[in-house]
C-alpha cells in the first residue's frame, strides 16, 4: 500500500493500517446514482483529499486552522468513512436518498463497531476510535471538531463532483446547473453556520472567505458567473447574520 497522508500517522500498527486503507481503497464513491463520475474515486482517495484540504487551510487560513486543528481532527478525518466498508457508500443522487440513508447510516454504525471489535485489541484505543466516529456521526452543534470535519468532507466531495461528476459542460441548462450549486450550498451552510459561532473573530472572517472561495470554484467548472454569484452572496449574508446574532 503506497498511499500515505502527508501530515498524519494513525496510532495503530502498520499491518492494521495497511488493511484499513486497502479496505477504504476498495470502496468506490459516486455509485448507484444518476450522475456518474468521469473518474474513479475510492474512499481512500476521498480521505487523502480531505487531509490535503486540512493542510491547505493551515497555510491559507492560519487563524481558522489554529482553532480547528485539535488532536481529534486528523483522527476523525481518517475514521469518518470507516463504516462504509462493505459497500455502504451512498450517492446523494440515488433514488429515494432520504429514505435509504436512515437504514444505511444504521448499518454503517454497526459495521464500524464490528470492525473495531474484530481488529482493535486495545480496549482504550477501541473505545477512543468509537467515540471519535460517534462524534462525527452525531455532530453536536457545539462540537467544533465534528462540524469542521463535516464541512471539509463536503468541500472535498463538491470539489471533486464539480470537476468529474457534474461539470458545467455536462449540464446544458440554467436549471440543471442551479440545482447543483444549490445542493452544494445546502451541504456547506449547515456545518458552516454551526462552526462560525464557535470561532474567534479573525477565524470567522477566514471561514467566510473560505466558503466564498469554495462556491467561486464553480465558475472554473463551467458554471455561469450570475449563477455562482447569487449563492456567494447568499452564503455571505447567512454567515454575516450568524456573526451578528452570536
Amino acid at each position: 500500500m503506497t498511499e500515505r497522508f502527508s501530515s498524519y500517522t494513525p496510532p495503530i500498527s502498520p499491518d492494521l493500517r495497511r488493511k484499513y486503507e486497502m479496505a477504504l481503497d476498495g470502496e468506490l464513491r459516486w455509485q448507484g446514482g444518476w450522475q456518474s463520475s468521469d473518474k474513479e474515486e475510492s474512499d481512500l482517495d476521498h480521505v487523502k483529499a480531505i487531509f490535503d484540504i486540512h493542510d491547505e487551510i493551515s497555510f491559507r487560513y492560519p487563524a481558522l486552522f489554529s482553532e480547528v486543528d485539535s488532536e481529534e481532527a486528523p483522527h476523525m478525518i481518517y475514521l469518518h468513512d470507516g463504516g462504509e466498508i462493505g459497500g455502504l457508500d451512498l450517492s446523494h443522487s440515488v433514488l429515494n436518498y432520504d429514505e435509504i440513508r436512515k437504514k444505511t447510516k444504521k448499518r454503517e454504525r454497526a459495521t464500524f463497531r464490528l470492525l473495531t471489535r474484530m481488529y482493535i485489541d486495545d480496549i482504550e484505543l477501541r473505545e477512543y476510535a468509537r467515540q471519535i466516529y460517534k462524534r462525527f456521526e452525531k455532530k453536536s452543534p457545539d462540537d467544533k471538531t465534528a462540524n469542521y470535519v463535516q464541512l471539509i468532507d463536503k468541500v472535498q466531495a463538491t470539489r471533486f463532483g464539480a470537476v468529474f461528476v457534474f461539470p458545467g459542460r455536462k449540464l446544458r441548462t440554467h436549471d440543471a446547473r442551479n440545482q447543483q450549486i444549490n445542493h452544494a450550498f445546502g451541504l456547506f451552510v449547515g456545518p458552516a453556520k454551526r462552526l462560525l459561532p464557535l470561532l474567534g473573530r479573525e477565524a470567522q472572517g477566514e471561514l467566510m472567505e473560505f466558503m466564498d472561495q469554495e462556491l467561486s470554484r464553480f465558475r472554473s467548472s463551467g458554471y455561469r458567473a450570475p449563477e455562482v454569484d447569487f449563492y456567494r452572496k447568499l452564503m455571505g449574508d447567512v454567515l454575516q447574520l450568524e456573526t451578528t446574532s452570536a
